[in-house]
């Protein structure tokens, strides 16, 4: 979710700026929108880099708070599914 918001951002943004930038440097239509397309194109694809990458770290910066915070269940959690497995393979051989 967050990289395709990146994404639409940073391309709107840049389209932006290259029609405005574009228009007050007097070039034709034709090439303002041309290039404005362009830098839409490039800066979505990078907002959607970018945001894939910050989902990423705030994914990982969550799961160590969480394991911080409730060390507890990391361990129960561990603990039954050992138990499941040795349970799992106690049937097995039997």
């Amino acid at each position: 979710m967050i990289a395709r918001f990146c994404g639409a951002v940073l391309g709107l943004l840049a389209f932006g700026v290259a029609t405005i930038a574009g228009l007050a440097a007097g070039n034709p239509p034709e090439a303002v929108l041309s290039r404005s397309l362009w830098a839409l194109i490039v800066f979505c694809v990078v907002g959607l880099i970018v945001g894939t990458v910050a989902q990423a770290v705030v994914n990982e910066y969550l799961r160590n708070k969480r394991e911080e915070l409730f060390p507890a269940e990391d361990v129960a959690s561990s603990g039954e599914a050992s138990s499941s497995v040795a349970d799992s393979e106690a049937v097995a051989s039997d």
